[in-house]
């Protein structure tokens, strides 16, 4: 632009001269002081014109920055050529400063970079794409977009990163002109000739972040036919454009099935798309689906979705999850279910169906991470019930079940445990009976008279080795000895029980005497006694004798 004869501060006509006439001075620092001051002045006259023109044309990079500078407060005008020409000079501080004075020149700079762009290297394509991108506005915009038709792939996806800062900075009504825009260049025959520049305009329509692009994107998720590259760049752009996810059923669908397809690259796009956004309760099923599958990656997105619902379609996924799936998968089901309410009791139920001893470990972790000492009593009932009946039966995977039974009550759990190990143990069935005796002392609720019980059973399973290595392993010793630390009457007991026979005593005794414990004397006193010259009776009395030593 050509000012009056006076600048806008006022100056006369003749000071702007003598200002403008420095421009041509030897001195270096009064060339740059005379270009900021009629830059501050905003006066293009054509001896100021004429003098910047001549600042450009030095091989300083400080005289053109200051020349340029200038020439964006107030207008390149017929310099505009030689700016465009500076937009790929070796300073980068040129290259900026170049870069705001065609900005100032508005529409003239737009008309001037299309023309270029034509014929333009790529690396000064580059440099007027971003040019471009910073002036904003329709006329800039509409030359942005037609310059990537003619990219390769890598340079359409930087001339659509260009212009993502100017896009996110217009207002509404900008943003709105610029989707209309981009709609229309996806919409153009040649723009589809060109796989780089419909990627390109799509991760635009993605930085406008509209929701109504989302049709525009939709067609191009389905477009089964389309380049990979087209596909995975409308699906990232759904990253940006999806506000509402219950209003976007159709697109989450589509997500959902690139994300189970067969293309390794699109599926975990788009599982990383979805990761990011809060889905629907009513796609808990398609989830449950999507976890089943084959690829870990898109599983763990899947599950970490239904861990993110509160729904009972979720956790009745999860919960099948941890049920039936690989170990590492069935580990994440567990993680995404904490939170849930009712997933312990939903587990639970799991359990009682599990026939697999490892499973059902499994499925117990899962109930105890997820609460499950507040399951309801009929459950824990069944639990108890079910685990009774394995255990009557000498079928495997009662354990698990027993396990959460008594996290839940382990009072009522010791209890039943009492009394179904006396019935086994009556019915002669000691194997079960020491199985249940066994569960029941791991409680804090067992007694003394469990603990002795369990120790009979586990001496009527042992060998009764005397050697030393074959009593430091045997259990019942172990229990025996943990009773007479708590001061439990073991003699008393052992003389009521008629399980015990003589030869347990005698190993019994034969321990203990070795131990310093009464007991041991006891025990053997009275195999003496009832063995007489037996080969066991005088092993007893030698031992005796030798412990008075």
């Amino acid at each position: 632009m050509v000012p009056p004869v006076t600048s806008s501060k006022g100056s006369p006509m003749k000071e702007i001269d003598r200002i403008a006439a420095l421009l041509g001075s030897d001195a270096m620092e009064k060339q740059v002081a005379a270009a900021i001051i009629l830059g501050e002045l905003e006066v293009g006259t054509p001896a100021v014109l004429t003098g910047l023109g001549k600042l450009l044309g030095a091989e300083n990079a400080v005289l053109q920055r200051h020349a340029l500078d200038a020439l964006a407060r107030m207008g390149p005008g017929k310099l505009l050529p030689e700016v465009l020409r500076r937009v790929t000079h070796a300073d980068a501080e040129v290259r900026r400063a170049a870069a705001a004075a065609l900005s100032a020149a508005g529409k003239d700079a737009v008309a001037l970079i299309k023309e270029r762009l034509a014929t333009a290297p790529p690396d000064e394509k580059r440099a007027l794409e971003g040019v471009l991108a910073r002036m904003g506005g329709g006329d800039a915009f509409s030359a942005l977009l037609r310059s990537l038709v003619e990219d390769n792939p890598e340079a359409a996806r930087q001339a659509a990163l260009a212009v993502r800062e100017q896009v996110r900075a217009a207002d509404a009504r900008s943003r709105r002109a610029y989707l209309a825009e981009t709609e229309r260049f996806l919409a153009m025959k040649k723009t589809q000739e060109s796989p780089s520049a419909m990627a390109a305009a799509l991760k635009i329509l993605g930085f406008i972040e509209d929701d109504k692009a989302l049709p525009t994107l939709l067609t191009w998720l389905k477009k089964a036919g389309a380049p990979a590259e087209i596909r995975q760049e409308a699906i990232i752009a759904v990253r940006f454009a999806l506000k509402d996810p219950d209003k976007a059923r159709g697109t989450l669908d589509a997500l959902l099935e690139i994300a189970e397809g067969g293309d390794r690259m699109l599926a975990r796009t788009a599982t990383d798309t979805l990761l990011g956004l809060k889905l629907p309760a009513a796609m808990a099923g398609r989830l449950a689906r999507l976890a089943g599958a084959a690829d870990g990656d898109r599983a763990k997105v899947a599950m970490e979705q239904l861990g993110q619902q509160d729904g009972k379609e979720a956790t009745k996924a999860l919960v099948e999850l941890v049920a039936t799936a690989p170990r590492a998968r069935a580990e994440g089901a567990i993680t995404a279910l904490q939170g849930h309410e009712g997933a312990a009791g939903m587990l639970a139920r799991a359990l009682l169906k599990a026939t697999d001893a490892d499973r059902a470990w499994l499925i117990r972790k899962a109930v105890k991470q997820c609460g499950g000492g507040r399951l309801d009593k009929r459950l824990r009932d069944e639990l108890l019930e079910t685990a009774f009946e394995r255990i009557t039966a000498g079928e495997p995977g009662w354990e698990a079940l027993l396990e959460v039974a008594r996290d839940a009550d382990p009072e009522t759990t010791a209890e039943a445990l009492r009394e179904l190990a006396a019935r086994l143990k009556k019915a002669k069935k000691e194997d079960r009976a020491l199985a249940a005796f066994r569960v029941l002392c791991r409680s804090e609720h067992a007694t003394d008279d469990d603990r002795y019980l369990l120790a009979s059973l586990e001496l009527g399973r042992s060998k009764l080795d005397t050697h030393p290595l074959s009593r430091a392993r045997d259990e019942a010793l172990g229990l025996v000895q943990q009773l007479l630390a708590r001061r439990y009457d073991v003699g008393a007991a052992l003389r009521k029980d008629r399980s015990i026979s003589l030869e347990h005593k005698f190993y019994l005794g034969f321990h203990f005497i070795e131990k310093g414990e009464p007991l041991g004397e006891e025990l053997l006193t009275e195999v003496v006694e009832k063995s007489g010259r037996t080969k066991m009776g005088k092993t007893a009395k030698n031992k005796l004798k030798l412990a008075e030593q």
